[in-house]
């Protein structure tokens, strides 16, 4: 019986060894994947800034009326589908805090 109990906390012994081994290397992905995240939300923001130069290159170059309200449309509702991936962008990548 005596010797049950031993390796039983033998084994949870190890366990707990083998768990913070486990935690600790999960923090180091946690700071990999914030590096990551800013990253891509600094992408995103670049990539969306020339896409809205040439999206308003193209609102520009409307030739008639309808089509200019058409392409005016358009973007408004694309603009909002754009910022709101942005944000989520920003506040995957923890650039603010929104706990205040």
């Amino acid at each position: 019986m005596l010797d049950k109990r031993k390796s039983l906390i033998i084994n949870i012994e190890q366990q707990k060894k083998i768990n913070d081994e486990t935690h600790n290397h999960h923090h180091d992905n946690i700071e990999n994947s914030l590096d990551n995240s800013k990253t891509t939300a600094i992408v995103l923001s670049l990539a969306l800034l020339v896409h809205n130069i040439f999206e308003g290159m193209a609102i520009g170059m409307s030739p008639d009326l309808p089509k200019l309200i058409t392409m005016v449309v358009a973007s408004c509702s694309h603009k909002f589908i754009e910022a709101f991936s942005l944000g989520l962008s920003f506040l995957e990548a923890n650039w603010f805090d929104c706990s205040s």
